[in-house]
């Protein structure tokens, strides 16, 4: 009878442990996906899409390329959450005016 628990020299303990998933880089179209993101939340400037991804993740990146492929769909989802949460907006350039006009105040 052989006691599996005991035995030091099974194959399995010989194999390396896979790679973690966490640390796959973040993909071409990840960052064309997060860009494009960006532009239709109408986030443009650079610090603002840098605060906006770095809380959304919870650290700091100096570019989208450090970013993990894991993070980058959160990334990702949390911008389509966000479009689809703001209005859009229809009418004419006229409904959408946010001053008063003189034709307003009669």
């Amino acid at each position: 009878m052989s006691d599996a628990l005991f035995d030091f020299d099974s194959p399995d303990e010989l194999q390396p442990a896979p790679a973690p998933q966490r640390d796959i880089p973040i993909k071409d179209h990840q960052v064309q996906q997060i860009r494009e993101g960006l532009d239709a939340a109408g986030i443009i400037g650079l610090e603002e899409r840098q605060n906006t991804i770095q809380r959304y993740i919870s650290r700091q990146v100096p570019s989208l390329s450090d970013l993990h492929a894991h993070e980058a769909h959160a990334i990702i989802q949390r911008l389509k959450q966000l479009q689809s949460a703001t209005p859009t907006k229809t009418g004419s350039a006229w409904d959408q005016r946010e001053e008063d006009t003189w034709i307003d105040k009669l």
